[in-house]
């Protein structure tokens, strides 16, 4: 059985800017978020679990990570499968490594269907 890992805000921060992701501040949300444009008024963001530098406790939130898209009218919407969940377990950084991919390559795919269809 795997175990709980307290991620640091370091370990976080670290893994995540490698990967061209930049801390973010959201209203109202108190966990530290980054975020990585893909596309034109897209990103993927990475809502962290870790409050004040402290990792949440077991099943208190897992990571997740999401697509979002910014519209014509500034309000921000997920797109996209919903949100990806990634469990604060000793394999987090392959783990969320994974997700992150999964959300890129699903935006991608879709939009070569788009285009597809449109054709």
């Amino acid at each position: 059985m795997r175990t709980y890992y307290a991620i640091t805000l370091t370990e976080m921060d670290t893994f995540l800017r490698h990967r061209g992701f930049t801390p973010i501040h959201l209203p109202n949300v108190k966990e530290a978020v980054y975020s990585h444009v893909i596309d034109k008024n897209v990103c993927v963001r990475v809502y962290t679990g870790i409050v004040d530098g402290i990792s949440r406790d077991r099943g208190e939130d897992a990571i997740r990570v999401a697509t979002v898209k910014r519209l014509y009218t500034g309000k921000i919407i997920p797109i996209g499968a919903r949100q990806s969940k990634v469990y604060r377990l000793e394999n987090w950084k392959e783990s969320l490594r994974t997700r992150i991919d999964n959300v890129i390559d699903f935006y991608y795919a879709s939009l070569e269907g788009k285009q597809k269809t449109a054709v």
